[in-house]
């Protein structure tokens, strides 16, 4: 069993597919296995897909339904720990490794996060709050972890059924 998983669900993702698979592979820490889940995509996505030889690699061809896709990535995983990210997405070079030695450290956590910079069109940064009133609020009104950013144990997802939604609204726009 690979310590992470880290799951890539992929929908005409061309644009920044390469990067964001090389931006994975690249991590310090090294031992995890890469599900990357074709979401049926009509651009040239599975040919990037196909371009790479890394045997950490898991390539999954899925019908166009990206809460199905999502799920079924979970459902594969076998990482202690999984760790999702968009097709157009980034990973710091040390991302894994600190989530990693975080959890490993703090057994009592279940989820952990961070901070993001968003580029291209919109380049900023998003900064989770560090003060308690303020997580409790922007858990209410925007969720407490940002999705390129999220390290969750596995185990804890499986033991109490927890996956994506149909009514959830981002699958409105994929």
């Amino acid at each position: 069993m690979k310590p992470i998983s880290v799951i890539i669900p992929i929908y005409n993702g061309e644009q920044f597919l390469r990067e964001t698979i090389d931006s994975v592979l690249c991590q310090t820490f090294r031992d995890f296995e890469l599900i990357l889940l074709d979401d049926g995509s009509t651009d040239c996505s599975v040919e990037i897909i196909r371009s790479f030889n890394d045997p950490r690699i898991i390539f999954i061809q899925c019908p166009h339904d990206f809460t199905g896709t999502v799920n079924r990535g979970y459902e594969l995983s076998k990482g202690k720990y999984v760790a999702q990210l968009d097709h157009d997405d980034l990973m710091a070079p040390e991302r894994l490794q600190i989530q990693y030695e975080y959890m490993e450290s703090n057994p009592q956590i279940t989820a952990c996060g961070g901070w993001m910079q968003c580029f291209g069109k919109h380049t900023h940064a998003i900064r989770i709050p560090t003060n308690h009133e303020q997580i409790v609020l922007n858990m209410l009104l925007h969720g407490p972890i940002l999705n390129p950013t999220g390290f969750v144990r596995r185990q804890f997802l499986a033991e109490h059924q927890i996956k994506y939604q149909r009514k959830y609204s981002f699958t409105s726009n994929k």
